[in-house]
């Protein structure tokens, strides 16, 4: 049964959490609150809680450029943004400061859900021949509804599946039948018969480690 018109026109989400007047089936928020029930305080951050899967993203499965963050106090808005600092990692571990910010798109999902981008990760742009890489790296993503005030960072894990073991939380371990070579211009790229280059090139004191694969080439 369909309520009267009058009726639908007094029916406002939360009823307007006491914070706002119902005009028209839709509230109109009294001055310091927001939202489509005004339940928000205008200007107060969003509180992120967490990225799904751990905040782990394995580059074998996909590009890693764009996360998930579950939060509360999102808002549709223009002005919605993410922004991400960079993080070295060691063994799923925060190595030094974090680095780098920079605000990137935002898409809202659901009232509980924002898409942020991820800039590329060293895991992708290393090179075995050219490029320093690196098998884990970190970012810290927030999210805020105005431009200005960001929530709580979470943790986001990029990874190589091929080299990594990343576990509960961002802890990562070498896997078990991957080694490492040094001086890797004495190597070719592959073993031929034996093995595939898999791993990026990453430093290791005054050396460059090299990580290889056991396993048939492929």
């Amino acid at each position: 049964m369909v309520p009267p018109v009058a009726v639908q026109q007094n029916l406002c989400p939360n009823e307007c959490s006491n914070k706002g007047d119902c005009v028209n089936g839709s509230c109109v928020c009294h001055n310091g609150f927001t939202s489509d029930d005004c339940s928000l305080v205008e200007g107060a951050p969003p509180t992120a809680w967490f990225i799904p899967n751990d905040g782990k993203c394995d580059i074998r499965l996909r590009p890693c450029r764009k996360i998930s963050l579950i939060a509360d106090g999102l808002i549709e808005s223009e002005n919605l943004t993410c922004r991400v600092r960079q993080v070295k990692m060691v063994q799923g571990v925060q190595n030094g400061e974090p680095y780098d910010a920079a605000r990137t798109s935002a898409t809202l999902k659901s009232f509980r859900e924002v898409k942020c981008d991820l800039p590329l990760s060293p895991v992708w742009q290393g090179t075995p021949d050219e490029t320093e890489g690196a098998v884990t790296h970190g970012m810290l993503v927030s999210v805020s509804n105005d431009g200005v005030e960001f929530s709580e960072e979470r943790l986001v894990t990029i990874y190589d599946s091929a080299c990594q073991d990343c576990t509960s939380g961002s802890v990562c371990f070498w896997k078990t039948d991957v080694s490492t070579v040094t001086n890797p211009k004495t190597m070719s790229r592959r073993r031929p018969g034996t093995a595939r280059f898999v791993c990026f090139n990453y430093p290791s004191g005054d050396d460059i480690v090299t990580a290889f694969k056991t396993g048939i080439e492929m």
